[in-house]
């Protein structure tokens, strides 16, 4: 999905591992793992800064979403100079608050320790994880460490120069040296084997589980739910007695959740008012990832992000709040129309 606004991403990420904890709960039994992934995001200064990815961190330390893995690209630079001027917060501290496993790597950190610290991230089941790693911004270029290399093309000279700073072996554009072209041409041939594997496990699964399969499939597949009759809908005539909105929405609501399994949703922290809760149906909550009700705490914008991200993953995801609260998740109902 493309995100645009700076946060938005972030938010989106949580969503995506929030949806892949609660596909596991559902669908996953102990011999069959159909789902069984995690969610990377790499998120900038700017992104930090953005009030939206705060509600969202907060959110995935709370249900400890152990399969969402962070990377900060700190490069201490936004693009009206350097973030020192309006941001200077720990940030790994922040996140450790909320509940994230925190690793710091150091300013000249190798490929191996990136690599030995996402491990390290995916090693831990309870806690999302955040890899905070200092970069260079126009790295090797004239223009290192400046703003002047945000938002603006370093140009035929300074590309010139960073080349040879680097050691590059071509000056001409878009040279890709022959060991890149080796080690990517060997990636579809890994992934056509890893995606054989799976098939193999999930034909068996849904031998098994032909009800479940159903199920995933269309979720997956995002076709529409197979629905009652209309005639079978609750109705509101004139001559009834007044009803509100937000009550006959509750009530549409309950008459479509035990036909639609993929519905889920909620609202921040006004369910009692919104008459968003599913009837039967359990709270999502810390490592509980079966129910259907979402309570998303007073958190509006990563509220809005969390359920686009769900609804992309092929869930029927809902959101409510009131009115006036919803002008807070304008930039994800922007996105999501």
């Amino acid at each position: 999905m493309t995100t645009g606004p700076l946060g938005q991403g972030f938010a989106n990420a949580v969503g995506f591992a929030l949806a892949e904890a609660m596909y596991a709960e559902r669908f996953n039994r102990t011999d069959r793992e159909i789902v069984d992934h995690h969610t990377y995001v790499i998120v900038s200064d700017g992104d930090m800064e953005e009030g939206m990815a705060s509600e969202a961190a907060s959110l995935a330390g709370n249900f400890g979403l152990g399969k969402l893995i962070a990377i900060y690209d700190n490069n201490k630079v936004q693009l009206s100079g350097p973030t020192k001027v309006s941001f200077s917060e720990n940030v790994p501290e922040r996140f450790s608050s909320y509940g994230w496993r925190v690793h710091q790597l150091g300013e000249d950190v190798s490929i191996e320790e990136i690599e030995l610290a996402i491990e390290g991230a995916k090693a831990e089941t309870e806690r999302p994880s955040l890899i905070a790693l200092p970069t260079h911004i126009g790295f090797g270029s004239p223009k290192q460490d400046s703003s002047a290399s945000h938002g603006s093309p370093l140009g035929e000279e300074d590309v010139k120069l960073t080349k040879e700073a680097l050691g590059w072996p071509s000056l001409e554009p878009f040279f890709v040296p022959d060991e890149v072209r080796e080690l990517f041409a060997a990636v579809p041939e890994e992934g056509k084997r890893l995606e054989a594997e799976w098939t193999e496990s999930y034909e068996r699964y849904a031998q098994e589980n032909p009800e479940l399969a159903e199920q995933f499939e269309r979720s997956r597949a995002r076709h529409e739910p197979t629905l009652p009759p209309i005639s079978e809908a609750p109705k509101f005539s004139p001559s009834d007695d007044p009803i509100a909105t937000r009550a006959a929405s509750g009530k549409a609501i309950n008459w479509l959740a035990p036909q639609v399994p993929e519905l889920v949703g909620g609202s921040a922290d006004l369910a009692g008012s919104t008459k968003t809760m599913m009837d039967g149906e359990a709270m999502v909550l810390r490592h509980e990832f079966r129910g259907r009700n979402l309570d998303f705490g007073v958190r509006e914008h990563a509220m809005g992000a969390i359920v686009n991200a769900l609804t992309i993953e092929g869930m029927r995801a809902y959101a409510a709040t009131f009115f006036c609260f919803s002008d807070y998740m304008r930039g994800a109902v922007r996105l999501a129309a």
